[in-house]
């Protein structure tokens, strides 16, 4: 099991960019022509997404809205038999429909 940022529209540099630090603490990846995003089905970014080691995706939810992301963290803390991730959190964003998927 890895938690990884899949970063769009981006080569690796520019993923590491975005991310600042956090790109040094947790696996990061680029996608720079967005193929895996598309592969997902992931139409608005951000989104959150739990895939299975055979690529199957459990769960998703897109934008940034804690009451749709909650459900993910849940079955991810299923599948994992971690605890689930709090949303939101203090300093989080106001929720927000986020952006197009595809350039």
């Amino acid at each position: 099991m890895r938690v990884a940022y899949l970063v769009a529209g981006t080569n690796a540099d520019g993923a590491a960019q975005f991310l600042g630090p956090l790109a040094d603490e947790v696996l990061t990846l680029a996608d720079p022509d967005r193929s895996l995003v598309s592969a997902l089905g992931l139409e608005i970014l951000p989104a959150f997404a739990v895939i299975r080691q055979d690529g199957s995706l459990l769960a998703s939810a897109q934008g940034w809205d804690p009451e749709t992301w909650r459900p993910v963290a849940e079955s991810l803390a299923e599948l994992t038999a971690w605890s689930r991730p709090e949303f939101p959190v203090a300093g989080d964003p106001s929720p927000y429909a986020g952006t197009a998927a595809q350039g």
